[in-house]
């Protein structure tokens, strides 16, 4: 996704990022209010991509990661489109929200400095890629595996919603995690209760 999202923004695309965890219905919308003009699946992902397309092509995303040609033609504007995202659709159907590469840069130059991100970091896309700093991804978000990977990895940031924070902190590893490498941990989005920030706390 990353790749795609950044080559995409070199050629003067946009991209619109799907989620998986969706229903086959609530894609399909999706789909048809976007009206890409191509769509990215993993292997894993491929056979509902299709299902949920409506006609509309669908390639193998790994093949994203075999290419070494470079973009040619002018650069995007900043106030051009880079990104469709799509609302939660809580009360209603989804709404496709633009964000432009001014908006895009603008969030990751405000996370790097929200953060103090440094290239000497190891956190999660934009704002680490701005700062110079190294990423690393999970397929999924699940507790013991996540916990297992920040004591494996060793990133110096680590960036959650309180629901996965909450899953973290209920985990029975929660308690003997190697956090040691992690300077720095943030969260938002919504209200953080009070006991998940004394949890966290209560681990230094």
């Amino acid at each position: 996704l990353i790749v795609l999202t950044f080559a995409a923004a070199r050629l003067g695309a946009m991209t619109a990022p799907l989620n998986w965890r969706l229903a086959d219905e609530e894609l399909a919308w999706i789909f048809g209010d976007a009206e890409p003009r191509l769509a990215f699946a993993d292997a894993a992902h491929a056979d509902a991509a299709r299902r949920v397309a409506g006609g509309v092509e669908v390639l193998a995303a790994e093949a994203l990661l075999e290419g070494d040609g470079e973009a040619t033609g002018p650069e995007p504007a900043p106030q051009d489109p880079a990104l469709l995202v799509y609302t939660s659709g809580a009360s209603g159907r989804p709404k496709g929200a633009l964000r432009s590469h001014r908006a895009v840069a603008a969030n990751a130059t405000l996370a790097t400095d929200m953060h103090a991100l440094t290239k000497a970091d190891h956190v999660h896309t934009v704002p680490a890629l701005l700062a110079g700093a190294r990423g690393t991804l999970m397929d999924r978000f699940e507790p013991g595996a996540c916990l297992a990977q920040i004591a494996a990895e060793r990133p110096t940031l680590s960036v959650h919603v309180p629901a996965t924070f909450a899953a973290l902190t209920a985990h029975p590893g929660w308690a003997a995690a190697d956090l040691s490498s992690l300077r720095l941990i943030a969260t938002g989005s919504t209200d953080v209760p009070a006991p998940m920030i004394e949890a966290i706390h209560a681990r230094g």
